[in-house]
């Protein structure tokens, strides 16, 4: 819900450039140069369906709040000169020496949408070739090209799981019967240890896989427990019991020992989970026992 609200509000505050969405290329009226930012909102508004994992409430709520974050951020957003430009362009304020909280409240919900899409951009001599994605779960990634003066091509579409990540960090070790093996490289058949009906470890084969892009500015925390052990996983990942791992607080026991540290840290590429077969879809990363994303075989983390 609070997704969609400030879905709502970004678009209210946006001005409406009228293009199209699918795989129609929409026209542009004018010769000028785009700046890349201009052109992400060209991309943006030519898929209103676009995909995006808001940092501030997905898949806990921030902290600090929105508004907090705006507050803190807008001195370094208005710092980008081009980057302020377009948003301020787009939302109708005036360059001035202050805002009020509102106003930098709206100009870093642009600098979000504009930097937290599923919109890749790779620079090419006329412009820039983008992947964004469209839709959510079931939903498209499309890949083509913007010119410098917005023009629009398609070059594929094609079916794409498009889903937030609430999943573990590459290169986390889950125990299996042949020893630790690194998350990323587990496929479906591998024997994992899990727990069984009554509590007790047992061996079972993965059902399910699933890989995550991450968007950009995507932080995970990095839990460290009383006896050493240590697992980066997204805040929405639940522990065996259930508990967000968001949402636990220093000296909270993880699989029988004390929080000691929660760090955030900056996360690119993707993130991983396994479902095992069984009831309780546990396993043990980094030798602490979690639960899984995947709720069943249908189901994406």
């Amino acid at each position: 819900m609070l997704k969609k609200t400030l879905l709502v509000a970004i678009l209210i505050a946006s001005i409406s450039l009228g293009f199209s969405c699918g795989d129609s290329a929409p026209t542009t009226t004018s010769n000028a140069l785009l700046s890349s930012y201009d052109l992400r909102y060209r991309v943006i508004d030519a898929y209103p369906n676009y995909f995006w994992c808001d940092p501030d409430f997905y898949p806990i709520g921030s902290p600090g709040g929105e508004l907090a974050n705006a507050l803190a951020q807008f001195d370094a957003i208005k710092g980008d000169d081009q980057e302020f430009s377009s948003i301020i362009n787009r939302i109708g304020l005036d360059r001035k020496s202050d805002y009020t909280p509102e106003e930098k409240l709206l100009v870093y919900r642009q600098h979000k949408l504009l930097t937290d899409v599923m919109l890749d951009f790779e620079s090419t001599n006329n412009g820039f070739i983008f992947v964004i994605r469209v839709g959510e779960s079931q939903g498209q990634k499309i890949t083509g090209t913007i010119s410098n003066t917005g023009k629009i091509s398609v070059t594929k579409t094609e079916t794409s799981f498009n889903t937030c990540p609430i999943c573990l960090s590459k290169g986390t070790l889950i125990d299996t019967p042949y020893g630790a093996v690194a998350v990323e490289q587990l496929t479906p058949g591998d024997l994992i240890w899990t727990l069984g009906e009554n509590g007790e470890k047992v061996a079972s084969p993965i059902i399910k896989t699933k890989a995550t892009p991450a968007p950009s500015s995507f932080e995970l925390l990095r839990i460290t427990l009383a006896d050493g052990r240590s697992v980066t996983a997204s805040p929405g990942h639940p522990a065996v019991d259930g508990r967000l791992l968001g949402n636990l607080q220093p000296e909270d026991l993880l699989d029988g020992s004390g929080v000691v540290s929660i760090q955030r840290v900056g996360y690119e590429g993707r993130t991983y989970d396994i479902l095992p077969a069984g009831t309780s879809g546990a396993y043990w990363a980094n030798g602490i026992l979690l639960g899984s994303t995947i709720v069943d075989p249908d189901c994406g983390c």
